[in-house]
Parts: C-alpha cells; sequence; structure tokens
C-alpha cells in the first residue's frame, strides 16, 4: 500500500498489522481501535485522522511522519511509535 490515498477512510478497528503504509495520505481517516503496531508509517500524513485507540506498539515513523495536531513525540513514544532518524535524547 506504499503512497495508498486512504484520506478520510472509515477503518475503525482495522488490522493494519506489519502494513507498509509509508507515505500514504491518511488525513482525517477513522483508525479509532485499529491496528497499525508495526506498521510502516514514514513519510505518512496522518494530520486529522483520528487515533483514539488505536495501536501503535512497534509502528515505525519518521521526521516526514505528518501527526494529527496534539499528538505529540511523548505521546507517540508512550504507544511505542519507533521514529527513526530522530535522536532519542532530544525526544
Amino acid at each position: 500500500m506504499t503512497a495508498a490515498d486512504l484520506r478520510q477512510a472509515y477503518l475503525e478497528h482495522a488490522h493494519l498489522t506489519r502494513a507498509n503504509l509509508s507515505r500514504a495520505s491518511m488525513q482525517s481517516a477513522d483508525l479509532r481501535h485499529a491496528d497499525l503496531g508495526p506498521a510502516d508509517l514514514r513519510g505518512a500524513n496522518l494530520s486529522g485522522a483520528i487515533l483514539d485507540g488505536t495501536a501503535l506498539t512497534g509502528a515505525q515513523a519518521d521526521n516526514a511522519t505528518t501527526w494529527p495536531v496534539g499528538f505529540d513525540s511523548g505521546k507517540r513514544r508512550q504507544l511505542g511509535v519507533i521514529e527513526a532518524g530522530i535522536d532519542s535524547a532530544a525526544q
């Protein structure tokens, strides 16, 4: 699914374990209670996505991954997101 267009998709409770979602457009997608661990989210655009209860343990992200407002690095780290290319000391 590299560079997939999933904008505004209804993916509540979807099982996307290990999915390659790199560079995917997922703006405003409903991902409530979806399983995205350990999916590849490098370069994905998740702005406006609903991530309430989403499993992200082991999901891979990078500096190009765009997250919803308020989904800061502390929250991502708490949920088990692995952010490549980001200095762990700076987090």
